[in-house]
């Protein structure tokens, strides 16, 4: 996962799924084009390991998928 981000939202989620050190802002690539480099370098040479780390992102998005979508049907529920 590589996230090149155009605004604040995508920045959060990779945040929260601990996963910000791959999140770049478009708006300072040619500030962050060393750190994109090395990435995909990382990515390329290496595309294993960080495996894992990923992985529970995933699990753990779907989690905050699952919560929110449940908050959301109680609220209409209880209206």
């Amino acid at each position: 996962v590589l996230c090149l981000s155009y605004e604040h939202k995508m920045q959060a989620m990779m945040e929260m799924l601990g996963l910000s050190e791959y999140s770049l802002d478009l708006k300072s690539l040619v500030e962050e084009k060393e750190k994109l480099h090395l990435l995909l370098e990382e990515f390329l040479t290496t595309p294993k390991i960080n495996e894992d780390k990923f992985i529970d992102a995933q699990k753990q998005a779907g989690i905050i998928a699952t919560e929110s979508f449940n908050h959301f049907i109680t609220s209409i529920e209880s209206e």
